[in-house]
């Protein structure tokens, strides 16, 4: 016989199942449960399932002469209530809270005998040890339960940010910030190589107050644009949509982007991804902003959807270019319409690094499309930023002319573009 499902809402004996918990008890999910005395108890889903405990304990009655030790302590360990199982010899069990934040169930005489003194976590300083301690940047405030076998912290971050993180990684210093510090050394590592500006792409409403919260922190670095990526248009996308259009008015975005179609593992929601393309090209037109394209394995629905929109004025960049020449010609019919040369063009025999012969200089701009598609030679490794000169190198050699005139022409056009303005 299958064991009964566990979810919110199940009723067992006394208790209803509020909601799944981060912590693991044995390996199993450790769900929040309510009593009908109103006072709420965690149980792991083993547990519910066998109905071994069915009240918070408030039913549960200790038989003449049994002790009662709730509330008492023995060692790292806090008796809260007798759970109804008994083991063979009919000793009491009782569900105990150890220092350091985690639960278990032992017996009476375990605890007596203090053969039980801890959840099992001994090698781990108790709660309070933890509590209000830094580890370089982070400050931790709370427990978070287990995952793995491994304690969780709640920690703030000197940033103003909260985490979670593995105990192990704050007492090795693999963790030492919520990722702040990785971001200010990657837009440092940028600086240092010459980049003075990086734009950042919207994704959809899940990403945007991430990334409005970056560009806060660094707003000599960064500018952000506001847009539905094609990866993330579902049956809501009119929702989203709207989100994007309210983003792009309430904050000084640079683009509508990154927006288009991509076909390149389905064509499921080509309907969809087409119907938000044209929205955001009107939202676009609207709030006078030029636009940033992402296009694969969907060239002629692109332009499909362009041609429907050609009285709108539209002006862009297609990000990730890896097109033809005849298809940057194509584009010019559209209005003014950049092409962002990335990593691939550095790439053996990729057919873009021709086409970029024959592409004016000043219809060019340089990207990354970072963590994604590093130029060679750091091909298969995190791209970021500080690897446009690699690229502007790469196009330079292409066309027969300096570094310099590449950075200063491809600066001047993503500034006239997308109305920047650098120091």
């Amino acid at each position: 016989m299958n064991p009964p499902k566990i979810s919110t809402g199940v009723h067992v004996g006394q208790l209803t199942v509020i909601e799944a918990t981060p912590q693991r008890k044995s390996g199993y999910t450790v769900w929040r449960c309510q009593c009908d005395c109103g006072e709420e108890i965690p149980l792991d889903i083993r547990t519910l399932q066998r109905g071994t405990v069915t009240d918070c304990g408030c039913k549960t009655k200790l038989k003449p002469g049994q002790r009662d030790i709730t509330g008492q302590r023995f060692r790292l360990l806090t008796a809260q209530y007798p759970l109804p199982e008994r083991d063979a010899s009919g000793s009491t069990v009782w569900h105990c809270i150890c220092d350091c934040g985690g639960e278990i169930d032992a017996l009476l005489h375990q605890l007596t005998a203090v053969y039980r003194k801890s959840c099992g976590f001994l090698s781990h300083p108790p709660l309070k040890a933890y509590l209000g301690k830094r580890f370089s940047m982070l400050t931790v405030t709370g427990y978070a339960g287990k995952e793995d076998g491994q304690h969780l912290w709640c920690c703030k971050c000197d940033c103003g940010k909260e985490t979670v993180v593995r105990q192990t990684n704050l007492q090795s210093g693999k963790t030492k910030s919520c990722g702040c510090l990785q971001e200010e050394q990657i837009l440092e590592k940028a600086a240092e190589a010459g980049i003075k500006l990086i734009l950042q792409p919207d994704i959809d409403s899940s990403e945007r107050d991430r990334m409005f919260a970056l560009e806060a922190r660094f707003p000599s670095m960064l500018k952000s644009m506001a847009g539905l990526y094609p990866g993330s248009v579902t049956e809501n996308w009119e929702e989203e949509v709207n989100a994007v259009e309210k983003a792009a008015t309430s904050h000084k975005v640079v683009a509508i982007g990154e927006i288009g179609l991509d076909y390149h593992y389905s064509k499921d929601t080509a309907e969809l991804q087409k119907a938000a393309l044209k929205a955001q090209f009107e939202i676009a037109a609207r709030l006078d902003l030029p636009v940033n394209i992402h296009e694969r394995d969907a060239t002629d629905d692109f332009f499909k959807v362009l041609d429907s929109c050609k009285g709108l004025g539209l002006r862009g960049n297609m990000h990730a270019f890896s097109g033809s020449y005849e298809t940057f010609m194509r584009l010019q019919k559209y209005g003014e319409w950049l092409v962002g040369i990335g990593g691939v063009v550095t790439f053996k025999n990729a057919g873009v690094a021709e086409s970029v012969k024959k592409i004016p200089l000043s219809h060019i701009v340089l990207e990354t499309d970072s963590p994604y598609l590093a130029p060679v030679p750091f091909r298969g490794k995190r791209n970021d930023s500080s690897y446009i000169p690699v690229i502007a190198e790469k196009v330079a050699l292409q066309k027969g002319i300096s570094l310099e005139e590449v950075a200063e022409t491809t600066t001047a056009n993503a500034c006239r573009l997308f109305n920047l303005e650098t120091t």
